[in-house]
This record gives C-alpha cells, structure tokens and sequence, in this order.
C-alpha cells in the first residue's frame, strides 16, 4: 500500500523546469500587454500638426493651446480639434459662381440693434457688393 502513495505521489508532483516554463510564459505575456499599453499611451502624447491645419488642445486640466505653427505639439491626454485653414464656399445665386443653381441663403442683420430686423438675400454678385 506504502508503494502506490508513493507512485500517486512521485507522479503528481511537477518538475522544477515545468513550472518555470509556466513562469517564463506568465511574464512574456504580462510583457506584451504592458508594451500594448505604452503604446497605446504614446500615442496620446504627441500630436502632428500639417501646415494646412490649425489645432486646439484642451489638456486634461482644462486649459486650452491654439497651435497654428506646423509641427509636432505635446498632447500629453489631451483632446485635440483641427481645423483646416482655407475652404471655399459659395453662396451665390449667380450661375457663374458655384453651381448653376441659386445657392443664395437668407441672412438677417440686426443694424439697428433695436427691435427693427432686416432680412436679405446675399450673394456674392457685383450688384450686391455695390449697394
């Protein structure tokens, strides 16, 4: 009876080499995730700017930085809005300007800054910018 515990017991007991190899594969996997992670987290460090853009940070402390300048900006967590520098629109109800179609929109000024509203329709035409 005192051989078979000692055959149950000699089997169930685990070489040291086995278990290293478990530790080795514990801390390999623990290693990649950690990396994976900085990865992750330098991405939000740095920030490009193109010289076709401008860019708003607002860090995490709630402060804002207007960058205007191409380059490379320090986001450090931050939340980053670009804005591109230049487009063009048309408003126009000229069909030589934009589209063939009358993309004229409806402005209103107040200028009298009174209750007396005056509505327009604006365009970008020769006659508008005249009167």
């Amino acid at each position: 009876m005192q051989s078979i515990i000692n055959a149950i017991n000699a089997s169930s007991t685990r070489s040291p080499g086995r278990e290293m190899n478990w530790q080795r594969l514990a801390l390999g996997a623990a290693t990649v995730v950690v990396l994976i992670l900085c990865l992750v987290g330098l991405s939000n460090v740095l920030v490009h700017l193109d010289a076709k853009e401008v860019m708003v940070i607002q860090y995490p402390s709630g402060t804002l930085r207007v960058c205007t300048q191409p380059g490379y900006y320090g986001q450090w967590f931050g939340t980053v809005t670009k804005y591109r520098k230049r487009s063009q629109f048309w408003f126009s109800s000229t069909p030589d300007q934009g589209r063939p179609a009358d993309e004229s929109i409806a402005v209103r000024f107040n200028l009298d800054y009174a209750h007396n509203q005056r509505s327009e329709r604006c365009s970008h035409s020769a006659d508008a910018s005249r009167g």
